[in-house]
């Protein structure tokens, strides 16, 4: 199917029954998801000697996202985004969203999903489709040990609290279930082209004595999540994040699950630093080099030398990434970046990320979309449909400075 006004789009997203799921329930079925031909569709290509997304034209996408949440300092908000504001996100350039889904909320109790929260995924992709927007599930999200429980439910850690340490054993117990009733709930969403297996996993300290060492049991994970969403959706994009969204995964061990349409994904908050800032055992070199959490301020640097100097220190450590993607076929998507409220210099920041991935040929999704949850990151303010001032390089028709 190669129709791509909105208004063809519209109509098909309203008269798809999904034939996967029903949404009264959720179904055991180890049938693949018959998919309906979408033309938000994407795919894995090669394309002048090098992996890109590509939709179902062949042409290449360079996706231009942010990420979308449900929730405000812990509690789910009381209504969607309306029709009108997906669509006023839509013209502003970005052209998919990252949907950030709590594991604790849509499976709070062993087996089925909850129907609720599942119906308010459902009625969010009806409306993001319409709207001509592309949506990544982003189905496990630890949010840390300042989070109730990282976000995970308790009974997948064995009824016990759940740390950054615990998320690693939940996956490898809980994980393949979970993701495979996530996709066979939305498997034949026209919206969906893809699923984020789980984001910024943290590594078990107690397994292993090196961080290659843990990397070799994420792996493993990952190549039984992969099998069991593959069970579903023999075609749907997969996303790989390394430890922490950032360190530095052995080329040889991602190259191992190299498969049809994985995509590498990293997370971008790095204001540079001296050489590619990575330490010899693969960890970033944080310190004053990263832009930290919403409290957080600084500096960026404005100054026309100083931030060339910037940028170049932040090319040499995506290089450590790209070279990986490279040997694991794989292309880039930049699941999250973005900088806080806090620092100055932050139109210089995200103007400089943006050509970064421009030049690289990457994807990027920046965090976060919403002023209202994140007012910290959020750019744009959906009561007024605005995007702040310093969200210009972002909201432009063309998504560069």
């Amino acid at each position: 199917m190669r129709r791509t006004a909105i208004g063809a789009l519209a109509a098909l997203i309203a008269t798809s029954v999904p034939a996967c799921t029903s949404r009264g329930s959720m179904t055991d079925s180890a049938a693949p998801c018959p998919r309906t031909p979408s033309p938000l569709a994407l795919h894995v290509a090669r394309h002048r000697g090098r992996a890109e997304l590509a939709d179902d034209r062949g042409a290449v996408v360079h996706l231009k996202g942010a990420n979308v949440r449900f929730e405000r300092r812990g509690a789910l908000l009381p209504t969607l985004y309306s029709h009108t504001q997906l669509q006023e996100i839509r013209r502003s350039g970005i052209d998919s969203v990252r949907l950030i889904i709590r594991w604790v909320d849509l499976q709070p109790r062993p087996g089925p999903l909850d129907l609720a929260y599942a119906a308010r995924v459902d009625q969010f992709l009806s409306r993001a489709g319409a709207a001509g927007l592309r949506v990544i599930l982003d189905p496990i999200h630890p949010g840390g040990n300042a989070a109730p429980d990282n976000f995970l439910p308790r009974w997948a850690n064995g009824g016990r609290a759940v740390s950054s340490q615990d998320v690693i054993p939940a996956l490898d117990r809980h994980g393949a279930d979970y993701l495979t009733r996530v996709i066979r709930r939305w498997c034949d969403s026209p919206a969906v082209v893809g699923i984020d297996l789980v984001n910024e996993p943290y590594e078990d300290t107690r397994a292993g004595t090196s961080l290659a060492d843990r990397y070799r049991r994420l792996v493993d994970i990952y190549r039984r999540l992969i099998k069991a969403v593959r069970g579903v959706d023999p075609s749907t994009i997969i996303a790989l994040e390394p430890y922490y969204g950032f360190s530095r995964m052995p080329g040889p061990l991602l190259a191992s699950l190299a498969g049809p349409n994985l995509v590498w994904s990293l997370h971008d908050y790095s204001t540079g630093g001296p050489g590619d800032g990575y330490s010899p055992g693969g960890y970033r070199r944080l310190g004053a080099y990263d832009v930290g959490g919403s409290t957080s301020r600084g500096h960026y640097a404005t100054d026309p030398t100083n931030r060339a100097r910037r940028q170049r220190e932040q090319m040499a450590q995506l290089e450590v990434q790209r070279a990986a993607a490279i040997d694991a076929g794989m292309p880039v998507w930049v699941g999250e970046f973005g900088i806080p409220w806090r620092w100055t210099g932050r139109r210089e920041f995200l103007c400089d990320k943006v050509r970064l991935y421009r030049e690289l040929g990457w994807s990027w999704t920046i965090y976060d979309l919403d002023s209202r949850i994140d007012p910290a990151f959020g750019l744009w303010d959906p009561a007024t449909l605005r995007w702040l001032p310093v969200a210009h390089a972002i909201a432009g028709g063309s998504g560069v400075c």
